[in-house]
Parts: C-alpha cells; structure tokens; sequence
C-alpha cells in the first residue's frame, strides 16, 4: 500500500476507467505522512456514468472526466455541478490515445493508470504504456478477484519485441514486476 501512495504521488495524473470507479468508489489521492501531492483523478467513462455522489465528487480534489461525443449533456451537466471537469474524447467510446494527448496539452506527462483490466489492456493493446506494474499480494481482497489484464494485452506483454521485463522487487510477501515499453525512456 505504501509503495502505491509513493506512485501516486510521483505522477501528475491517476487514471482509471469508470468500471472501477463503479466498483470501488475510489478517492484516488495520495494518502500518506509527509507527502502533500494532489494528483488530477482521471476518470474514462464514455457514456458520463460516472454517479455525482461518488467519493471521487463529493471530495475537493482535482477531477477531470474523458467522455464520448454522445454522452448526455445532463449527465455532463450533474458532475459540472458538483465541480467535476469533463472533456469528450471520442465519438460513441473514450479515444484512449486522444485522452492522453489532451492530458499531454495541459502538461501532464506522468499518468499513472490504476484501474482494471479494461483500461490496462488498451493501453498494452495500444503500446501506450511506457512501463507496466503489476503487484501481487497473498492477502485476499475480501472477493473474488479478477484477472489483471485481459488475454490478448498478457499476450502484448510477453512479446519481447513490444515489451520487456525488468528487475521487479518485495514487499514482505506482496511482489511487484515490471515491464518496460521497448523504445521508451527508462
């Protein structure tokens, strides 16, 4: 848990898609002593089902909502109203690749992608991860868990031509592996 308040507070940007936001009702700040960061909470949610009550609302935080072309203007409307920003990438679905140039224009680079295995997999599928963390714990989350990426980005992962393993690292029983997109900046 540490080790993930540590990369939140190393990037300008916490993204997931709106699927996590559904299941978990996420804060998506930096939580712990001494660091003071507030990182822009990204939300992928192409048809605005993003709910105004959600935690990720109703906290001061910075948040910022990628949506398709279509989504309602109510809906837009609610989460204006409650402080949440909303951009629309896209025409019927979020345009991935789109989102991250929009977050490149204002000047965030460092986007950390925190959610499940929708988003982690387009980025994989897209190559447009530049590293890949994945953590495995033994304690049980108090569900049924879900596999972390889908099928195919596993497949994009293990090709040596897109991606490459590095040195991972322990957490008491908790391990971390890493991958690096070949081509990108260390």
């Amino acid at each position: 848990n540490r080790r993930v308040q540590t990369l939140r507070a190393t990037h300008e940007a916490i993204m997931v898609g709106v699927g996590t936001v559904l299941g978990d009702d996420p804060l998506l700040t930096v939580r712990q002593n001494g660091l003071d960061q507030r990182p822009l909470r990204v939300v992928l949610d192409s048809a605005l089902r993003l709910p105004p009550d959600s935690r990720l609302c109703a906290s001061p935080a910075p948040t910022l909502v990628f949506a398709a072309a279509n989504a309602s203007a109510e809906r837009e409307a609610a989460l204006r109203a409650r402080g949440v920003e909303v951009e629309r990438v896209g025409e019927t679905r979020v345009d991935l690749a789109e989102a991250l140039r929009a977050l490149g224009r204002r000047g965030i680079t460092r986007v950390l992608s925190e959610g499940g295995p929708t988003v982690g997999s387009a980025l994989l599928r897209a190559r447009l991860a530049d590293a890949v963390l994945i953590f495995t714990a033994e304690k049980p989350l108090g569900r049924e868990g879900r596999p972390a990426l889908e099928p195919d980005a596993l497949a994009a992962l293990a090709d040596v031509h897109a991606y490459v393993e590095e040195a991972g690292a322990s957490y008491g029983p908790d391990m971390l592996r890493r991958w690096r997109r070949v081509g990108a900046a260390g």
